[in-house]
């Protein structure tokens, strides 16, 4: 987006952007990395005439992969994230006698 937005609005956005980023690769992820599984566990087990073995052996290997690609996605996303400096509009006390010591 252009400079011209309110600092708040700029914070959305990029969380905003992130978040659909870190959804998006997760949910490719996954498909790809379960159907990988499943059709080399099918293939194999046709090929070796093993019946279920291998389809069940990959397509539960696959859930391990699956979780630290998803970390992985998330890692990699959210550091890529910009945090603005904070709005020092206040005054912040510097001294001992700026502290209200009243309370």
């Amino acid at each position: 987006m252009s400079g011209n937005q309110p600092e708040g609005q700029q914070e959305k956005y990029t969380f905003n952007y992130t978040l659909a980023s870190v959804v998006v690769q997760v949910g490719c992820f996954t498909v790809i990395l379960t159907l990988g599984a499943f059709a080399a566990g099918f293939y194999i087990d046709r090929l070796l005439g093993s019946s279920p073995w291998f389809t069940l052996i990959l397509m539960i290997g696959s859930v391990p992969l699956n979780l630290i690609l998803i970390y992985r996605a998330a890692k990699t996303n959210t550091s890529k994230m910009v945090v603005p400096p904070p709005n020092n509009s206040e005054k912040t006390p510097k001294k001992e006698e700026d502290f209200d010591t009243n309370e």
